[in-house]
């Protein structure tokens, strides 16, 4: 059963790129449409931890989206969170912030506040990963309560265990058992 559901998704992956394949015939994108499979072979290639092929799809899904979004700034969002994403588990933490800006840019405009909580969640993992960790203190700060409104426990996990860890870099050790403990309910929820 197993091998079967395997070959299927195999099958669904394929199928997915000889959509791209086609996709890439029309560089115009006059259809909103084209964004969703390449947004999601990104996606893909985000979890198999390929970033070079992640950036690549996302990157276009993005330029076709902005040409022609029918549902305001939502898939926006998430497209530049992707590229963003995908930049800083590259090391390009200049990347990632200037993408995760356009992220909360628009989150802002619409006053998003789930994605307002992401955008800012991971730019805080931006100053947490290069070790500046009194700059990322603020924004998980701000994060965590737009994450716990909406149970987003697969961002409230890292969010405050690496919250924890800024803290205790700090000297502020009060406050770690209960993220630690709030980091592993997250996990079990998720």
């Amino acid at each position: 059963d197993r091998y079967k559901k395997l070959k299927l998704y195999n099958k669904s992956i394929e199928n997915s790129l000889y959509s791209v394949d086609e996709l890439r015939k029309d560089p115009e994108g006059e259809y909103f449409e084209q964004s969703w499979p390449l947004y999601e072979m990104g996606l893909d290639f985000y979890h198999y931890k390929d970033y070079n092929k992640a950036l690549e799809f996302s990157l276009a899904a993005y330029k076709h989206n902005n040409i022609n979004n029918p549902n305001g700034y939502w898939f926006v969002k998430g497209c530049s969170d992707l590229v963003a994403m995908s930049y800083l588990k590259q090391g390009n933490f200049d990347s990632a912030k200037s993408w995760l800006d356009t992220t909360l840019h628009y989150a802002n405009l619409q006053n998003d506040t789930a994605w307002i909580g992401i955008a800012t969640g991971n730019i805080g993992s931006i100053f947490y990963l290069q070790q500046q960790y009194s700059k990322a203190i603020p924004y998980y700060e701000k994060a965590l309560p737009y994450c716990r409104k909406y149970y987003m426990w697969d961002n409230i996990a890292p969010f405050c265990t690496n919250l924890a860890d800024c803290y205790m870099q700090t000297g502020n050790n009060e406050a770690v058992p209960a993220l630690l403990k709030e980091a592993d309910s997250a996990n079990r929820n998720d």
